[in-house]
């Protein structure tokens, strides 16, 4: 176990309810929230590989995969769909690694857990999708 892991910021999304928060308003939201807690490791010279773990509702592992590694924002069929496709408290490993471009996720660095046949594993080919080419 290491000793200098800390967490840098913790949020709990409010639910998506109708005259709250839109689906383009949450995307900018989780956007913005994980671009401030990478760039909390941006503050040195030195350049350095960065790890990102997410563990949390569906939504939002979906949202930080679709964003950091895929420049793709959810749609509502998107978040309707992911309930199904990835567990809460899944966990999503993404990576920065210098002489790379981009977040790369690692599917291996934590293994999956299940407790009452609960797993954290999440469906990876709808997590990791491709974002949905703009219609002309």
């Amino acid at each position: 176990m290491r000793n200098d892991y800390h967490i840098l910021w913790t949020s709990c999304p409010g639910a998506l309810a109708k005259g709250g928060e839109t689906i383009d308003d949450y995307n900018m939201r989780l956007k913005n929230t994980l671009l401030r807690i990478t760039k909390l490791h941006d503050v040195s010279n030195v350049k350095r590989d960065q790890i990102v773990l997410i563990v949390a509702h569906a939504s939002t592992v979906d949202l930080a995969a679709g964003h950091l590694a895929r420049s793709r924002a959810s749609t509502t069929e998107d978040l309707d769909e992911c309930f199904k496709k990835i567990p809460t408290g899944s966990v999503l490993v993404l990576e920065k690694v210098q002489g790379r471009r981009g977040w790369t996720p690692n599917l291996y660095a934590i293994p999956k857990m299940t407790y009452s046949d609960q797993s954290t594993m999440f469906d990876t080919e709808f997590v990791l999708r491709e974002p949905i080419a703009a219609k002309k």
